[in-house]
């Protein structure tokens, strides 16, 4: 947050738009994080204007983000608007994609003492947190990202182009996509009921229930070899269960 403030208060006046679904993590982070900031920001949501608010978008409105919808016909076109250069404006690409989000992500590394974990895995969506663990990752550790959506090569090709480095101790473990992004068949519903009655872990739809599924289905097929230290990356949002029935997840 320090030195999200330095940039934004040094470097450069804005009023940063996201660019994101209206269930979307960021969204509700970016809306917290300029409200405490003293940062005007809009959200530029994919989809036309619903008659009510969903309920994340409703909380990214309670911090004064201001909501503009733009039809998955124009989100292209207004995708390269608004990526313009702009002196009062600057463009938080989704999934924080690019140099600083890469640079927060590294910043992950800190918050754990233990550096000598044999494995670290993650969910991948744009692959910028891979990238970023990737940065500060020991080349001892193996960092391997879970896609949560279809598409590895050009998420590999993503992650290449973030870490701008030679390293090969990471690989991305595909089959776990559950149908794309954000699809969510009553199994994966199932495995994370399941998961919290046993951890009191909760998990969400679109990353860390794949995340987790995942890593248990590796344990099973004894991918990772004895005495391994294994690191898994909780990346915390919950947005996604909101789009969910009450009724649907033992846990909120």
């Amino acid at each position: 947050m320090i030195e999200l403030a330095s940039y934004f208060h040094n470097e450069r006046p804005c009023q940063p738009p996201e660019l994101p679904g209206p269930w979307s993590n960021h969204l509700v982070a970016t809306a917290a994080a300029c409200k405490e900031l003293g940062l005007r920001c809009t959200g530029v949501v994919r989809g036309e204007s619903p008659k009510q608010l969903t309920p994340t978008l409703q909380e990214a409105a309670s911090w004064g983000m201001k909501i503009e919808f733009i039809s998955r016909a124009d989100y292209s076109t207004q995708k390269r608007k608004y990526s313009s250069t702009q002196s009062d404006l600057y463009v938080i690409p989704e999934g924080g994609y690019g140099k600083l989000g890469v640079k927060g992500a590294a910043t992950l590394f800190s918050l754990t003492q233990e550096r000598s974990y044999t494995h670290l895995l993650c969910a991948v969506g744009t692959g910028t947190m891979l990238a970023g663990l990737l940065t500060m990752a020991p080349k001892s550790c193996q960092c391997i990202g879970i896609p949560v959506l279809n598409g590895a090569n050009a998420l590999e090709e993503a992650i290449q182009l973030q870490t701008a480095s030679d390293k090969k101790n990471w690989r991305l473990e595909t089959g776990f996509e559950w149908g794309g992004y954000a699809k969510h068949p009553p199994q994966l519903i199932q495995f994370m009921n399941s998961f919290f009655k046993k951890t009191n872990i909760p998990t969400d739809i679109v990353y860390t229930g794949k995340l987790f599924y995942a890593f248990t289905q590796l344990v099973e097929k004894n991918y990772f070899e004895k005495n391994s230290r294994i690191l898994l990356i909780h990346s915390g949002g919950l947005q996604g269960n909101r789009s969910l029935s009450a009724s649907q997840l033992d846990f909120s």
